[in-house]
């Protein structure tokens, strides 16, 4: 994906068409020695409403009990902190999931914001093993943005808090950190047309898609 001359701001914040902006950082199920991608399930969805600046004016969070794989490895629990407990006690993805469309309230004019493409990827996966719709028209990668917005290749969330603040991202939750980045993003991009800068357009032409 190539980000326009509109600018990150657009992106993250006023986006054309975008009434609403939502993060979303997921959980799902994981093994220490092999991964199986067509087998992972969503365990948890949280998720953030932001405001034009990156900051959180809502947040939705709900553990979700997994089918296929229902047992949780300790190498799984030892990432995310989640406990078998925890999932046993949790709805399955199709009610999750509509309790989760009914607190984003509507999904037209809706920005879904994650850190890369797999949370986007995997709410599909989750949406056609339960055979229900995925509702979302547009997505934003705010890795790519990150990337671009400073002229570096794609990272970690946590590299990316260290280059712009010196934040660990232990010490922030996902969708929380995401909206920090998101604001600084916005944040830079207002500094630069501030002051005339037009490096944001050279940067774009360094980090292509």
């Amino acid at each position: 994906m190539v980000w326009h001359s509109a600018g990150h701001f657009h992106m993250l914040g006023r986006m054309d068409g975008c009434r609403q902006r939502i993060i979303v950082d997921l959980e799902a199920t994981c093994w220490r020695k092999q991964t199986f991608p067509k087998k992972q399930e969503i365990i948890e969805i949280a998720a953030a409403r932001i405001g034009e600046a990156g900051e959180i004016l809502d947040e939705f969070d709900a553990f979700v009990r997994p089918v296929k794989r229902p047992e949780i490895s300790p190498f799984c629990t030892e990432l995310t902190s989640i406990t078998q407990e925890d999932v046993n006690a949790a709805e399955l993805f199709p009610r999750v999931w509509e309790r989760f469309l009914a607190w984003v309230g509507g999904t037209e004019g809706t920005c879904l914001i994650s850190w890369g493409g797999y949370d986007e990827r995997q709410m599909r996966q989750d949406c056609a093993l339960h055979g229900v719709g995925y509702p979302f028209e547009n997505h934003r990668n705010l890795k790519q943005a990150f990337a671009a917005q400073y002229g570096v290749k794609p990272k970690g969330m946590k590299e990316a808090l260290g280059h712009i603040d010196q934040i660990e991202h232990d010490f922030l939750p996902g969708v929380a950190a995401a909206g920090h980045i998101a604001g600084r993003l916005v944040e830079q991009h207002v500094n630069q047309v501030a002051g005339g800068d037009n490096s944001a357009m050279s940067v774009e032409r360094r980090a292509g898609a």
